[in-house]
């Protein structure tokens, strides 16, 4: 129909429907079938964050909050990434909130076992969100958002197929992002690049070792080998002026 809603309004079903898809597998099934992440991409493209103008009337998204709610929704459309992958790197799993108490568990399996048996379904989530989220990361400074982005990146490497990768990410700097993340002093920053690198070489060693090597990852993971963790720990701590 031709009814539209108010921003404020539209907000609040994303947060709705993040909500929702955790504790129910046919909802988050059923809005992949609707190409949900094409329109996500739509939605984070127009934001303000992206766009530079927070009063334009196509955007959506006027704030970093906003933003994050919408990010919140494209990370809970995919499967929890493993707990022992998360704790190996230091990462803490994401804290999935679910008004259906006994039911998380369950949804999310049976959502994974979808996305196995719907391989391309996967793959053009990938496609419709992988060069939005690197554009949201790289412009802007909010933490939250940046590490929002990683996370999915993270789900879509560690969920899709080697072949998918390869198609997925061969027009795309993905290792110079990858080594540009491992240079911020950001500990999550580099813990996130440090899983995806680990997972590309597992996956395709013949392609992303080269562009390792070319790209400045294995230089970067030198320096950061190098670093006294002290060292590290102070310029985490340091203030910025």
């Amino acid at each position: 129909s031709g009814t539209s809603i108010s921003p404020h309004t539209f907000v609040g079903l994303i947060k709705l429907m993040s909500v929702c898809v955790v504790g129910s597998s046919s909802m988050a099934v059923r809005l992949h079938q609707l190409d949900i992440s094409k329109t996500l991409s739509l939605i984070l493209g127009s934001s303000s964050l992206l766009s530079g103008s927070p009063k334009s009337p196509s955007t959506v998204l006027k704030s970093s909050s906003e933003v994050v709610d919408v990010l919140t929704l494209a990370e809970n459309l995919l499967p929890p990434l493993p707990e022992a992958s998360l704790t190996s790197f230091h990462l803490s799993p994401t804290k999935l909130l679910t008004p259906i108490e006994g039911k998380k568990e369950d949804a999310q399996q049976e959502l994974q076992t979808f996305l196995n048996s719907e391989v391309n379904c996967l793959y053009v989530y990938g496609c419709n969100l992988v060069q939005t989220l690197l554009q949201l990361h790289t412009s802007t400074m909010n933490n939250t958002v940046r590490h929002k982005c990683l996370v999915i990146l993270c789900k879509i490497v560690h969920f899709c197929s080697s072949d998918q990768l390869q198609e997925l990410l061969q027009d795309i700097p993905f290792s110079s992002f990858l080594a540009s993340l491992l240079s911020t002093g950001d500990s999550t920053s580099c813990q996130y690049s440090l899983m995806m690198c680990d997972i590309l070489m597992e996956k395709r060693a013949d392609l992303f070792g080269r562009a390792f090597l070319r790209e400045g990852v294995v230089h970067a993971i030198d320096v950061l080998a190098a670093t006294p963790v002290q060292e590290e720990a102070e310029k985490e701590v340091k203030p910025s002026h």
